[in-house]
């Protein structure tokens, strides 16, 4: 568009009068419309401290798409790992108290002498202990990085969309 041809000439046009060789990473658009990835290398012609760009320059573009793609996702694998790796070590933690609190639970509720009361709360907490090991299984299930807006701008993964399960 004639904005951005504007906006490229008031970036790097300096660069050029300068005598510099300017090289970029620029999104440009193909012809039938799809957005593709440049190299983009330019040269004055004429070679000086006060070169003119107007009198002519050369410029080679080179398509990267493929390349910048793969750099998306060999970041989106890195944050994978990451991600996969504090996983790992969350869900080995909390196994063992979801365990023992399970565990605990069934003991206290084959007492005969519990009231309505108490039996309501011992469910409240099975059921609150049971979808806390759905979540760690779910987190085990982790194969892609999606995140979620979170309070104050903050991105956080989304648990649901991250997951192969549901």
């Amino acid at each position: 568009s004639d904005t951005r041809f504007l906006d490229f000439g008031d970036k790097y046009y300096q660069q050029l009068t300068e005598g510099e060789k300017t090289q970029i990473e620029y999104p440009l658009r193909r012809r039938d419309g799809k957005a593709i990835w440049c190299l983009l290398a330019g040269k004055v012609l004429e070679s000086s401290e006060n070169s003119d760009p107007d009198k002519g320059a050369i410029w080679i573009v080179d398509d990267i798409t493929e390349k910048k793609e793969a750099e998306i996702q060999l970041r989106d694998l890195s944050r994978l790992q990451g991600v996969m790796s504090t996983v790992g070590a969350v869900c080995h933690e909390i196994a063992q108290p979801i365990q023992v609190i399970d565990n605990q639970l069934q003991m206290l509720q084959k007492n005969e002498g519990l009231t309505p009361q108490l039996q309501e709360r011992l469910e409240t907490i099975k059921s609150e202990n049971e979808r806390l090991a759905s979540t760690t299984r779910r987190l085990r299930k982790i194969s892609k990085y999606e995140t979620m807006d979170y309070v104050s701008g903050i991105k956080i993964l989304d648990i649901e969309k991250s997951s192969t399960s549901k």
